[in-house]
Parts: C-alpha cells; structure tokens; sequence
C-alpha cells in the first residue's frame, strides 16, 4: 500500500531549529487606556523574522472569512468585525504543514480594524506555534476561580408585591394630577415626580392624565382670555357711545 501522507520531516526539523533559538519577548507596547505593557507584534517580528530566514520558514497568511456584528458595550451598541485567518507553515524545501485557522474579534473602529485584527492573529499563533514566552499573566492558572455567576430565579411574590406599589404610585400620580388647580401647579408637579419616581412619569396612563389635565388649563385659559377681550370691546363701545351722546347734546356734527 502506497503511503500519499505529505512529507513533513524537513518542516518539523526546521520549526525545532527555529523553537531552540527562541528567547523571551519584551514588553516595549503600553496599553495607556487600560494601564499595562504587552509584546507588540513588532516585538515578535523582529525576534522571529531572523530565526525563522535561517530555518527556512515562511508563514503565509489568507483571509478565510470576515463579519460584522454588534455587541452592547458601555455607551449603547458598538461595531465589530469578526475575521478569520488560515496561516500556513511553509518550509523552503516545498514541505508545508497543514494550515490552521484563527478568529479574531475587534471593534470596528476605522481602517486600522483590520490590520489589528491581522496582527494580533499572526503574533498568538506564532507564540503558539513557537512557544515563545513573554510574560503575559493570561495563564488559566493565575486566574481566580470561582463558582460561576449564579442566576437565581425571581421570587413571584416579590415580583407581585413591586407590580402592586408601582400600580398604586401610578394610580396616586394620576389623582394628583386631577388635584391640580392651576396650569403653574401642574408643571411643578410633573417635574417633581420626573425626579423622584422616573419610571412613574414615564407611564402610559400618566402621561395621558397629564395631557389631558394640561389641554383643559390651556383651553379654560384660552376661554378666559376671549371672555376678557369680549368684555374690553364691551367697554369701548359703550365708552364711544357716550361720547356720541354728549357730542350730540353739545350740538356737534359727528363724522362716521
């Protein structure tokens, strides 16, 4: 039986050629947002360009998928690119390792995404493939353990007891408002209730008795300002019709 398995021998020696000559990675990059130092991809190359021309290995890198998709973060939702990477080993002699792939997530934050994207995949699997220590505390180990987080189901009678005090606040919102006398009353009001009971005056029925409430001052107010103006012209007419009569009596033409 003929054996068809790819001959490989040539690219193992080298990658354990290339691993002998491997040393610690410095930290020289600063995260200065969150406050810690990490082996940039610069680091790495510039150590593992050198080892690997004398081993006669190569890595090539192609895209094998990209996608966007949306994850909630601190401000409301955010873009993020999901790209996935085949790197393959390649020795000098045309024997290659079978490709792996990587799949990295950023935020999608400009053109500059997708070349950090590329560079952080390229760096964590040459420091997988290489074994390349730098230092960085992400081991399992060093991670405090724990029991999860622990979902506990909601209590219903607690859940029943909150559903009755939020419905009597509303109810007593709305016959305060119905208690309002004046247009002033009502403002100060509404904006005492925004403050101390928010998720109140954001009720449907509230809001509603509010407007209601709002649209009488407004209209009585509307009312009485057409009752006043109606009384005014009253007074002026009556005041012309005066001066019409004592005009007369004093025997002066009038002019129309």
């Amino acid at each position: 039986m003929t054996d068809t398995t790819p001959p490989i021998s040539e690219v193992v020696t080298a990658a354990a050629k290339a691993m002998a000559a491997i040393r610690k990675v410095g930290k020289e990059g600063r995260n200065q947002h969150d406050n810690y130092n990490f082996a940039s991809i610069d680091d790495f190359l510039a150590m593992v360009n050198p080892i690997c021309a004398e081993a006669g290995l190569i890595f090539p890198m192609q895209e094998d998928g990209i996608e966007d998709f949306t994850r909630k973060g601190k401000f409301g939702e955010n873009t993020w690119m999901r790209v996935r990477w085949q790197i393959t080993v390649m020795h000098v002699s045309g024997q290659s390792l079978p490709p792996v792939l990587r799949t990295v997530e950023v935020l999608r934050n400009g053109a500059q995404a997708y070349g950090s994207a590329q560079s952080y995949a390229l760096k964590q699997f040459l420091r997988s493939f290489l074994l390349i220590p730098t230092g960085d505390k992400d081991d399992a180990d060093l991670q405090p353990t724990d029991d999860g987080q622990i979902e506990r189901a909601p209590n219903p009678a607690q859940v029943m007891d909150e559903m009755a005090a939020f419905t009597r606040a509303v109810t007593a919102a709305i016959t305060a408002i119905g208690r309002e006398e004046t247009l002033d009353g009502l403002g100060m009001f509404w904006a005492d209730l925004a403050k101390s009971n928010r998720a109140v005056s954001r009720d449907a029925a509230v809001i509603a008795e509010k407007n209601k409430r709002k649209a009488e001052f407004e209209a009585t107010a509307k009312e009485k300002n057409k009752g006043e103006r109606f009384a005014n012209n009253l007074l002026a007419a009556a005041a012309v019709r005066t001066a019409v009569a004592i005009t007369e009596a004093e025997g002066e033409e009038i002019p129309w």
